[in-house]
């Protein structure tokens, strides 16, 4: 398979939804904001966003936010992008069996990245979080795990066959992530592996999920869940601004800040961002996805 082809292609799909994000946040929130009688108060460069690298416009401008909040999940997204465009490169000349390596050197390379910037200061923290260089080792981590399960059948065998006692230390340890993060990830040696650590649980957590002969359970069985996976990106790049409007509808309609309001607020913001998510998969992102048949062509070596 010519992964770079894979690669561009997946970018591609991502990219329209990306600037649709870039439109409302640069375009349609600063007038509607003006048609309210607000000041348009945007410091995000649009440049950086243009061109993917708006993780490195967020660690400049932290710990100042967006004014957009569409914005604000974006900086992932560049990521994503940036590990679309380089990485088919890197690998399209190394030979499967020396990926692994390859693997491991980027995994290296972010703990020793991440090592120097272990401080308290604001700075350090958004180097660490957003800085390309400090978060590429998930994706490596990733394929490696994908490697050993495809090409190493005795990996692959321990997690298909993991006991019920493995299976619930996974989800224990994930738990305790979520639970207590900031408190395991203190002291300067804990932060430099600390998305190791996540993405590692976590990792197992999905092969545990695909693999593993005595789950639990398996969220494949719930099948409005599942295909409801189409919508998660939509989900993720509009949920700020659509949870941002309700707040807005709530402040002009003078809601009161009680539990129970609070709570159908919160309700409103989820069935809207759905209702969304839904529109945008259907008729802006399923139409460049179609594409795909007409412009890409994937072969094998």
């Amino acid at each position: 398979m010519h992964l770079h082809r894979l690669f561009i292609f997946c970018s591609g799909t991502v990219n329209w939804a990306f600037y649709l994000c870039l439109l409302i946040g640069f375009v349609l929130v600063p007038a509607l904001k003006m048609l309210g009688g607000e000041a348009a108060r945007e410091t995000a460069n649009p440049w950086y966003y243009l061109f993917f690298l708006n993780n490195f416009d967020y660690i400049q401008k932290w710990p100042l936010l967006p004014d957009a909040l569409i914005l604000i999940v974006l900086w992932s997204v560049a990521v994503e992008e940036q590990f679309y465009v380089a990485w088919p490169l890197l690998m399209k000349w190394l030979p499967v069996k020396r990926l692994p390596l390859f693997f491991v050197l980027v995994i290296g390379g972010t703990l020793l990245f991440r090592s120097f910037y272990t401080g308290a200061s604001d700075q350090d923290y958004a180097v660490r979080q957003f800085h390309t260089l400090a978060v590429i080792g998930d994706m490596a981590l990733g394929g490696l795990l994908a490697y050993l399960t495809l090409y190493n059948p005795r990996f692959f065998n321990g997690i298909s066959s993991l006991p019920k006692a493995g299976v619930a230390a996974i989800y224990a340890a994930a738990l305790v992530i979520l639970l207590f993060r900031e408190e395991l990830f203190a002291l300067p040696v804990a932060l430099v592996l600390e998305r190791l650590v996540i993405g590692l649980v976590f990792g197992l957590v999905i092969l545990e999920q695909n693999f593993c002969r005595h789950s639990f359970f398996k969220c494949a069985r719930w099948k409005n869940l599942s295909r409801a996976g189409i919508y998660t990106y939509g989900l993720y790049c509009l949920h700020f601004f659509v949870i941002s409007l309700v707040q807005k509808l709530a402040e002009k309609l003078h809601f009161p800040t009680t539990a129970s309001s609070t709570a159908a607020l919160a309700a409103l913001a989820l069935a809207a961002t759905l209702g969304i998510a839904f529109l945008s998969f259907w008729y802006f992102e399923r139409p460049f996805l179609s594409l795909k048949e007409r412009f890409s062509r994937i072969t094998k070596d």
